[in-house]
């Protein structure tokens, strides 16, 4: 039976959970990123560490995503560079899309932070053209905390459903999302088992699995593991349609993220992602038109003195 409070929101979305993390403990660095992916909304919860920058334009070009955008920051800040403004936790921050978000508002975060990003198809929200910055009362703060730690870790799917749907009723109160939003319904538990296999897989150090690995982990053939990702890369609305352009993908969003560490070298990012050599990584970083590692740093390191003087100017 549906709560009575969620009687209203009677469409579902099947919801795919896929953790992503992490972590080279060498550089002090632990990136998360795990997502609950729908065809009609995705969610991710995300957690970025300290002595990293992230600029979209220090990263790999995402694909497209004309969805709404909603940016629930739950610790650390945000720089919207376009406003000169520093955007604290806790506060959501609404967007027509995540390109205006990364784009024009040319967003860029310098500290740790957590923060929930939820897109949603635009028929179900009721987001303007112009970007909102929202104050948080403590029972959605909480909400949306508990929703956090819910993909964060491995737990119950009918806990994550409970608390997806109790955040959601949140935004949906608050005149953010329509009254027709999704609610949260459990996946195929054969495709559990092939999240699970990805998460294990997207959380490798030092290696770049290929898909036949992939395909042992799930006891699965390469061939039936090549169509069950573009069966579920279709289902849930993902935008890789398969395994090689994903890991090419997260393997070099991890190195950006970590060459905006001025400790760390070409050298040891190379070995922590899986590259081959420094110049695989050099010829990875051109080919998706970013500039070499050094390069990278020098610009990470403009980019944190800019907003170290902000934060020195009198209020």
């Amino acid at each position: 039976m549906i709560p009575l409070e969620f009687a209203n929101l009677a469409a579902c979305d099947v919801m795919l959970i896929i953790r992503r993390t992490f972590e080279a403990t060498e550089l002090g660095f632990r990136v998360e990123s795990h997502l609950a992916l729908g065809p009609r909304h995705r969610i991710v919860a995300s957690r970025l560490p300290d002595r990293c920058v992230f600029d979209v334009a220090l990263l790999p070009a995402e694909p497209m995503a004309p969805r709404a955008y909603l940016v629930v920051l739950l610790e650390g800040s945000v720089w919207m560079r376009t406003r000169n403004q520093r955007v604290s936790a806790p506060a959501l921050v609404v967007c027509r899309d995540r390109d205006t978000f990364y784009g024009r508002e040319a967003s860029v975060v310098v500290d740790r932070q957590a923060a929930l990003a939820i897109q949603i198809d635009p028929d179900l929200t009721c987001v303007g053209v112009e970007t909102q910055t929202l104050s948080l009362d403590s029972d959605e703060v909480d909400a949306a905390n508990a929703l956090h730690g819910a993909l964060s870790h491995v737990g119950s799917f009918g806990s994550f459903v409970a608390l997806h749907d109790a955040f959601l009723e949140r935004l949906r109160a608050r005149g953010i999302v329509t009254s027709e939003l999704p609610r949260a319904k459990v996946p195929e538990e054969r495709h559990v088992r092939f999240a699970e296999a990805l998460s294990a897989a997207l959380g490798l150090t030092g290696l770049r699995p290929d898909h036949l690995d992939l395909a042992s982990a799930t006891g699965l053939t390469e061939r039936t593991s090549r169509r069950m990702f573009a069966e579920i890369a279709a289902e849930y609305g993902w935008v890789y349609p398969g395994w090689r352009p994903l890991r090419r993908q997260w393997s070099l969003v991890l190195a950006c993220l970590m060459l905006t560490n001025p400790e760390a070298t070409a050298s040891a990012v190379r070995r922590l992602v899986g590259f081959s050599s420094t110049t695989s990584l050099f010829h990875a970083l051109r080919r998706a038109g970013l500039p070499p590692p050094g390069e990278l740093t020098m610009r990470a390191a403009r980019i944190r003195a800019e907003l170290d003087a902000l934060r020195a100017r009198p209020t």
